[in-house]
């Protein structure tokens, strides 16, 4: 068994101590935003986890989930079971309220992507729109009118990765020839953790946030989950217009 430092040992206690119970990805965003750990720490932070619960220090409960997999909260050995099973309820009913709002935030970013767009000038401007089988999140003309964007937008927690560039790849040359336009693609993503592929032909735009409207229900669940990451708006926020107007000026 590998041994990791005792600091990342320290950080996890720290963290279950604070906050009772938490789930897995909870820990490493505790982990970042409270204790600055860097992202590529979140693998040897999982396995030092994972050598606590071997030991008996840290137990694992299992919850249902959505997505599949189960929902796994960890807690320390020596806490109260009325506080952990109390928590892990509420935390629970807040990650499976949260699951039903996944679809909403992602048409929420779609459609803050496209006011940026119109504020900016470009036009013909689409949001949703069909192409095959699925849809393009947002379709517009470029300031120059000689081509035509279309933009996945990536308003998640989860980091993108090659296949999401693959598919975006793809889903422009499909475009180009079903329509008979030039398409070029492009990515944005909140990359809250800011591990972005390089790739020359599709240009990621990083908004550091996801984005989510301005409602209690959010505020709550960043303050029980300590999701930071999640940017409360009621209009489309300055930052993104500049984004998109700084990095697809330069393509």
């Amino acid at each position: 068994m590998v041994d990791y430092p005792s600091d990342l040992e320290d950080i996890l206690i720290r963290i279950l101590s604070d906050h009772t119970t938490c789930i897995a990805r909870e820990i490493n965003d505790r982990a970042h935003f409270e204790h600055r750990l860097p992202f590529e720490s979140f693998r040897n932070l999982r396995e030092t986890r994972d050598a606590l619960v071997t030991k008996g220090e840290i137990q694992e409960v299992s919850k249902d989930s959505p997505y599949g997999k189960p929902y796994k909260f960890y807690h320390r050995s020596g806490a109260n079971s009325t506080t952990v099973n109390w928590m892990i309820r509420g935390k629970h009913k807040f990650l499976l309220d949260y699951a039903k709002r996944t679809a909403r935030i992602g048409r929420f970013g779609e459609d803050l992507v496209a006011s940026a767009l119109q504020r900016l000038g470009y036009t013909e401007i689409e949001t949703r729109k069909p192409l095959s089988k699925k849809d393009i999140d947002v379709f517009c003309r470029d300031r120059n009118e000689d081509f035509y964007w279309i933009i996945e937008c990536k308003n998640r927690r989860q980091e993108i990765n090659e296949t999401d560039i693959d598919d975006a790849f793809d889903n422009a040359e499909r475009a180009s020839s079903e329509w008979n336009l030039n398409v070029k693609p492009a990515l944005i993503s909140s990359s809250v953790y800011n591990r972005i592929p390089e790739d020359d032909l599709v240009p990621i735009l990083r908004t550091g946030s996801v984005y989510v409207p301005s409602m209690y229900f959010f505020k709550l669940y960043q303050d029980v989950l300590g999701s930071w990451f999640l940017e409360l708006v009621s209009g489309v926020p300055n930052a993104l217009v500049e984004l998109v107007d700084e990095e697809l000026r330069i393509c």
